[in-house]
């Protein structure tokens, strides 16, 4: 159906099906109450005088037929609605596959991009991640204050898992890092610079001065007993030994 050489659309359709469906409710209300009528003054026709009864009869009778004729007008009306209703839907359906067909063929077109950027930014990723595990090798070879190879590796392996989500660690069967265990590259780079930059501060270091030795303290001279010689060395010969005097150190027992 169409209104001024325009095709109507489903949702227009359905609203003309509606007032389709309330105009033929009517009818039946219309032609339910002329029945009921008619039954109660078929009665009074029938007898020898039936006065007005007949009249009247003739007069609901008509307003029945109009109701039927309206009912059928309608019923044929909503058979012609709903046809172009299916056909409506039917040709709404296809526009709209159409222009979905559409729109997966322009983003189709630009998914490619989307997995590209994926490796170029990965490739750009894996030259700085290796330039980073260079330079740890490097100052680690010249005695360095930089973590082991094993240490280095958790470390980078903790910052790899800290960029991705949750989600993307679930999809990629990776468990999930405690908050206290994340990190990022920058501050792994900061707290490397920061262990190199202090052992450096103290390799320059002068090395500490050995503390100077405290002498014993003196021993004080004990006055000898009048009449005997100062403290000597038991060696020493004393004034009043003999010729022969000597020390005798006695043989190890064997």
């Amino acid at each position: 159906m169409t209104t001024n050489g325009k095709q109507l659309r489903s949702a227009e359709l359905q609203d003309e099906l509606i007032r389709i469906d309330a105009g033929i409710a009517a009818c039946k209300q219309d032609e339910s109450e002329a029945h009921a009528l008619i039954r109660s003054l078929a009665r009074t026709a029938v007898r020898a005088d039936p006065g007005d009864s007949l009249k009247e009869i003739r007069s609901v009778e008509k307003r029945l037929g109009e109701a039927k004729m309206a009912h059928r007008r309608l019923y044929d009306a909503k058979a012609e609605v709903e046809a172009e209703l299916a056909a409506a839907i039917a040709q709404e359906g296809q526009a709209r596959r159409e222009a979905d067909a559409k729109e997966a063929e322009t983003f189709s077109d630009g998914l490619p991009n989307v997995f590209s950027e994926c490796d170029r930014t990965f490739a750009e990723f894996h030259r700085a991640f290796r330039a980073a595990i260079d330079a740890v090798n490097h100052g680690r070879s010249r005695g360095w204050n930089l973590p082991s190879q094993e240490l280095l590796q958790s470390k980078l392996v903790r910052a790899l898992r800290t960029w991705l989500s949750v989600a993307d660690l679930r999809m990629l069967d990776l468990p999930a890092l405690p908050s206290p265990e994340r990190c990022t590259f920058a501050s792994l780079g900061e707290a490397y610079a920061l262990s190199v930059r202090g052992g450096a501060k103290h390799s320059v270091k002068p090395p500490p001065v050995p503390p100077i030795p405290t002498p014993p303290p003196a021993v004080r001279a004990v006055a000898a007993p009048p009449g005997l010689p100062p403290h000597r060395d038991v060696g020493v010969r004393l004034p009043g030994d003999g010729p022969d005097f000597q020390v005798r150190i006695p043989a190890a027992r064997s």
